[in-house]
């Protein structure tokens, strides 16, 4: 048997082109990623030379991350104080295709397969990651990921609740349907400002994980490990991470 790895993280990675949640609102922030010395040492003073240096300044909210329970709840795990068995452990990818503002529901995770278990760091496939695009490389498409996502619906979120599962990860830009969401948007539907999976799923401490892609149709339909470990930084909300599927082949 092998064991081997797959990057299920969001497609190209952080960069500068990258989809945010608030296009959709007519507020567009992406990453700055500036450099101290550049790739080829041109420095920002003549002693910085032979080396490459970058300096980023982000919303913590952006590309592949975690929500960590704090988010919505309080009293809930900031980033660096989730358990490491909520990070790295037995979970399952299951597919469970929706459009747009398609509503996964509690129906659509009993049926899902492999079965979802107790203890499972669940990762969710809609197949919205193919409609990926960054906003430098095509706006028009880029806002449509933005804004017109599929996700969960209240239901979904007191199944998995009551599912017991430990981390819920999926290949959208929020996990919240749009119509929990708030609006209005420049190109969508406005929801009822509610946030409902969010408000269900983090205070009853199970992270969230938005931005999954890349390869997670390889992975998709099968138990595996799961790893996502995001940066240890001090009492954030959320945080960039690199999530990936260990599978035995």
């Amino acid at each position: 048997m092998v064991r081997k790895l797959y990057d299920i993280s969001e497609h190209p990675g952080f960069s500068r082109d990258i989809p945010t949640f608030w296009m959709g609102y007519q507020y567009y922030n992406p990453p700055v990623i500036g450099a101290r010395v550049t790739p080829e040492g041109f420095p920002a003073n003549p002693y910085h030379k032979g080396y490459y240096e970058t300096i980023i300044t982000f919303y913590v909210h952006t590309g592949c991350h975690m929500d960590a329970p704090i988010h919505m709840d309080p009293k809930g795990w900031a980033i660096d104080e989730i358990p490491l068995d909520y990070l790295v452990g037995d979970g399952v990818v299951v597919s469970i295709p929706k459009g747009e503002y398609g509503e996964i529901t509690a129906e659509d995770l009993e049926k899902a397969r492999p079965q979802i278990r107790k203890g499972d760091i669940l990762v969710i496939n809609t197949g919205w990651h193919k409609e990926y695009a960054g906003p430098i490389t095509n706006y028009k498409k880029a806002l449509r990921f933005a804004s017109k996502w599929p996700g969960l619906v209240k239901s979904g979120a007191e199944w998995l609740v009551k599912r017991g599962v430990k981390n819920v990860m999926m290949d959208v830009i929020c996990a919240d349907a749009v119509s929990q969401t708030e609006g209005p948007k420049a190109d969508g539907k406005p929801g009822d400002g509610s946030y409902a999976s969010h408000m269900i799923l983090l205070p009853a401490g199970i992270p969230i994980v938005e931005g999954i892609g890349r390869d997670v149709d390889k992975v998709t339909g099968k138990r595996c490990t799961i790893i996502a470990v995001p940066p240890k930084v001090v009492k954030v909300d959320a945080m960039w991470c690199r999530v990936l599927a260990m599978v035995e082949e």
